[in-house]
């Protein structure tokens, strides 16, 4: 009678214990999944885990990396860049409030000098582009005569590429020589000034338009001023006849610098015709062997050494007698140039053969 009851007792909490737990855990299992199927909760755990791998990241990039060459320290640069990047991505699209505040950061205009240069940004370029100039161009340091105060007018050739490439490359070579010392610009066909974003991106690091009253302005304010006097016409010439001067569409570049008693430093640049060897024209555009087939990398020059070289300055009268003299001295500047272009490639000949 007694272990009837106790089997009665047993069973009847027995039988009453099995729904409460299983009430019990259908409850917990829900609360377990509300709280993984909670938005905020996901957002919560991923940044979480974001954050550990912005440490992750952070600790490599302070860890150095034994290279092998230029190109291993380049990839292991862009590997690491990449990994940050990345990173800094993927925060920002999750934190809707910093992504919009970075944009704002990159949109909002920054403060420029009275010729609207970014001065931070000029810095940022001539610490990021020179290591790439020398890697794909053979850019380096390039030796200049000692510069007098005032402004300076330094004359090069260029080849029938339309884009400003040259104008950005010895503007990087010639500025990265003198530092902050001088303030140093380029100018380059005028329509390549308008495109849209570029134009303005060239501006506020010191690439500008051709023209009489922005040679003349520069000068003025004794700015060093990277110029390439053939202008347009320089488009007319094809492979074949690289390295040889045309006429100089743009003389108002030695008027300007003679009226106002600028420093007239010539030229030479050999590579830059070879690295975009123009075969012919279409429309209006160049044909290279990259170009158009490659599209935008076809506007890349070819990894061709360019040999930058600066003369003496170039002597002409001073006062009033002086523009009198200006085709004179135009064509002094030319002859000067072309002399030092045939210098250059009798080097790059000899260097090649070995002698």
């Amino acid at each position: 009678m007694h272990r009837r009851c106790v089997a009665k007792k047993t069973g009847g909490f027995h039988n009453r214990s099995v729904p409460e737990r299983a009430r019990r855990l259908s409850s917990d299992s829900a609360r377990r999944r509300a709280r993984i199927s909670d938005p905020a909760r996901i957002q919560d755990l991923f940044l979480a885990r974001l954050d550990e791998l912005e440490r992750r990241v952070a600790a490599e990039l302070v860890r150095p990396v034994p290279a092998r060459g230029p190109l291993a320290a380049l990839a292991g640069d862009l590997g690491r860049e990449g990994l940050r990047l990345a990173a800094y991505a993927a925060t920002r699209v999750l934190r809707p409030g910093d992504l919009v505040s970075a944009l704002g950061l990159a949109l909002a205009a920054r403060p420029c000098d009275v010729f609207g240069i970014d001065r931070s940004l000029v810095t940022t370029v001539r610490e990021l582009l020179p290591p790439l100039a020398r890697l794909w161009l053979g850019i380096d340091r390039t030796p200049l005569p000692e510069l007098p105060s005032g402004g300076v007018l330094v004359t090069f050739n260029r080849s029938a590429w339309p884009l400003p490439v040259e104008a950005v490359a010895l503007w990087l070579a010639i500025g990265s020589r003198l530092g902050d010392e001088r303030l140093v610009c380029a100018l380059w066909e005028p329509w390549t000034l308008e495109l849209p974003l570029a134009g303005t991106a060239l501006g506020r690091i010191g690439i500008f338009a051709a023209s009489r009253e922005n040679v003349r302005l520069l000068l003025e304010r004794g700015a060093v001023v990277v110029a390439f006097p053939e202008g347009r016409a320089a488009r007319e010439k094809t492979y074949e006849r690289r390295y040889r001067l045309t006429r100089f569409e743009d003389d108002f570049l030695i008027s300007a610098a003679i009226e106002t008693g600028a420093t007239i430093l010539p030229g030479a640049v050999a590579g830059n015709e070879e690295s975009f060897p123009v075969v012919g024209t279409t429309g209006g555009w160049p044909i290279t062997p990259v170009f158009p087939l490659a599209g935008l990398l076809g506007t890349v020059p070819l990894p061709l050494r360019w040999r930058v070289k600066v003369g003496a300055a170039v002597e002409y009268p001073a006062g009033d007698e002086a523009c009198d003299h200006a085709a004179g001295v135009a064509d002094a500047v030319r002859a000067r140039m072309q002399a030092m272009l045939g210098e250059l490639l009798a080097t790059r000949r000899r260097s090649e053969s070995g002698g």
